[in-house]
């Protein structure tokens, strides 16, 4: 037992010693407490953290030692409301961490609004811990932050959100040094695949910490090279306190720690709920809680949004600097970068002001970068840095490069992250009817306006198929999983792509039937975009796994690899296209198989689309084409 748990405790015992002694003032507030039910009002359940199991009761999902007053309050709140009260009235003990007026500041509050506190027969006691952290932070505004996804960490693949507590006299420039107040689960686990089955299966806690905003940006911003997207509310003072006040009693707690429900932006909502009684948010979800999702929930309150501003990441203003450079001058750029020219040299030198400015500027930019993503060490890299930063600082009379522009298309303004597509077409001469739903979250030709660009993150999709010659209904695919990162070498540097599905497909067998079978594939390619710039067009080739298992399937299994090539183009408002072809050669006896697909996607209204699909396949020697066209909605 913790030394605050030990103090609550004896706090507690001497409450109902108080009590027992003739504690009439405090049977008086129990009395009227019960009178009006406080303990069934929504607000205090979610103070307490209180919500429905389902078979009809109440439990809490805070976990922490002394955050439970009551001895039945996990699941009973009108004694945790009761044990509240009590504690309230216990005597100050000499040398003790927080007394519980403190301890339970934003419950304090609460039921001295609703009881209104004689404070003659109830004494208010000192909080000189709580003023001292409260001064400290200062808070007069609460500003809603969104860090875009990150695909290469499964704890950020669809995005963060935090709060960002901003202080008096500061604008959105110079609030770095302003306070954030983040939730996450608590592990130092660095092993991908396990801290997803753990965060997918509530195997870690999720806690509150309150640190400073600069560490999260360079967290962020720099390590990471992600986006992140401002949203100032428009909280009042007072309910700020509010917010604040249940954070400080937050501070030691934990939860659960969900990926996709319990997570970092469905805490938050909970938190922001008790701004203002009334404010529903977190209820809306009741399956998962995307954060792109949980900020449109936030700003379609009416009148909850004072402001954007949008913190590029560097990747994105080492992309938007790069555009303003011819080839040969990336080419330079990078030559400087490496170390492979010098700033001094006579191809630098004979460049315009501007030009080598631009030049030199992205050189720092990216070996910086470079640094930061430990592709070269500091001892290395530390010397260029300061001698392209003094060959910038000699350029005469050159501005400072522009910053990115801000997206036309916000986070919160993207297609929704649920989607139903209805379809009709034929496969091999049959005309067939389906349905897929996706669970969430986004695709390569979706709507790319708030997302990541060719970043394809889907959860959970499933195909249904009615086949109205032979009037049967088949399920043609399930994908639980399905990641494709395709990232464009340009003159700087050369990422590889990625991609990985895990999930269940009817294919083609042996016995010339079509069967389901377990599939996990994935690969890695080389992605090119010709014009240099972001959108456009955009050719990946690369290498291409399979393996199978199923019981229609020679031996049960099947493993096999080959090529795989193809290309995306956007076409702005006129959608985006994809065509893509691959082999696959198996360690079996069959011939290879032959695959190629071709996809477009038109946007409607921001969250319709009409899709088109063309495939052609050969495997086991039987040629299969499909088309398909239909409707999709996003949710």
């Amino acid at each position: 037992m913790t030394r605050g748990a030990m103090f609550l405790s004896l706090w507690l015992l001497l409450a109902n010693a108080s009590l027992a002694g003739g504690g009439d003032y405090l049977q008086s507030l129990v009395g009227e407490a019960r009178a009006r039910d406080l303990a069934s009002q929504r607000y205090w359940h979610k103070l307490v953290h209180y919500r429905d199991t389902g078979i009809g009761t109440l439990r809490s999902t805070a976990k922490g030692e002394g955050f439970l007053l009551a001895e039945g309050g996990l699941t009973d709140p009108e004694a945790e409301l009761e044990a509240t009260l009590a504690a309230f009235f216990a005597p100050a003990v000499e040398g003790a961490v927080q007394h519980p007026q403190c301890r339970f500041a934003a419950r304090y509050r609460w039921l001295d609004e609703q009881l209104v506190f004689d404070r003659e027969r109830l004494p208010q006691q000192p909080c000189s811990e709580f003023d001292l952290w409260y001064e400290t932070i200062d808070p007069q505004q609460i500003t809603l932050v969104f860090a875009s996804a990150y695909v290469n960490s499964p704890a950020s693949m669809y995005g963060h959100t935090l709060l960002r507590i901003d202080q008096p006299g500061r604008d959105s420039s110079d609030q770095l040094v302003a306070y954030a107040l983040n939730h996450s689960a608590v592990t130092d686990e660095n092993n991908g695949i396990l801290f997803a089955v753990m965060g997918l299966t509530g195997g870690y806690l999720g806690q509150f910490t309150l640190l400073p905003y600069y560490d999260k940006v360079k967290e962020y911003n720099d390590l990471e090279s992600r986006d992140l997207w401002e949203y100032e509310l428009t909280l009042t003072r007072d309910e700020i306190d509010r917010v604040m006040r249940h954070a400080w009693e937050l501070s030691e707690v934990g939860f659960r720690y969900y990926f996709f429900l319990q997570n970092c932006s469905y805490r938050l909502l909970e938190l922001l709920e008790l701004a203002r009684p009334g404010l529903e948010l977190a209820g809306a979800f009741r399956v998962w809680a995307i954060p792109t999702d949980t900020v449109r929930e936030v700003l379609e309150t009416e009148g909850m949004l004072a402001a954007v501003h949008f913190r590029p990441g560097a990747a994105t203003v080492l992309r938007h600097h790069l555009g303003t450079l011819t080839r040969r001058q990336r080419v330079l750029a990078r030559e400087l970068a490496h170390g492979e020219t010098d700033p001094d040299e006579a191809e630098v030198a004979a460049l315009e002001p501007e030009v080598r400015a631009r030049v030199l500027q992205v050189a720092y930019e990216y070996l910086h970068q470079q640094t930061l993503a430990g592709d070269t060490t500091e001892e290395l890299a530390a010397p260029r840095l300061l001698s392209l930063l003094v060959a910038r600082s000699r350029v005469p009379f050159s501005e400072p490069l522009e910053p990115p522009p801000m997206p036309e298309v916000r986070p919160d303004q993207g297609h929704g992250t649920s989607r139903v597509a209805i379809e009709g077409g034929g496969f091999d001469g049959q005309p067939f009817a389906s349905v897929r739903i996706r669970g969430v979250y986004h695709d390569q030709l979706d709507p790319q306006g708030g997302f990541q660009e060719n970043a394809q993150i889907n959860f959970l999709e499933v195909e249904v198929r009615r086949f109205f010659d032979d009037e049967t209904t088949q399920l043609e695919r399930v994908d639980l999983i399905d990641l494709n990162s395709l990232t464009p070498r340009d003159a700087l540097s050369s990422p590889m792509s990625w991609n990985v599905r895990f999930g269940l497909e009817r294919q083609r067998t042996p016995d010339a039937g079509r069967h389901i079978v377990t599939l996990l594939e994935g690969g890695s390619s080389w992605a090119y975009r010709p014009s240099g710039q972001v959108g456009g067009t955009i050719l990946y080739a690369g290498l291409q796994s399979s393996l199978q298992f199923g019981d229609d399937l020679p031996r049960s299994w099947r493993i096999g690899a080959g090529p795989r090539a193809g290309l995306i183009a956007d076409w702005n408002r006129l959608g985006r296209f994809k065509l893509e072809g691959q082999s696959l050669w198996h360690l079996d006896e069959s011939r290879p198989e032959w695959l190629l697909s071709l996809e477009y996607r038109l946007p409607l209204t921001p969250n319709t689309a009409l899709g088109v699909r063309v495939r052609h396949e050969e495997a086991f020697g039987i040629d299969t084409d499909e088309v398909a066209v239909g409707l999709l909605i996003y949710l």
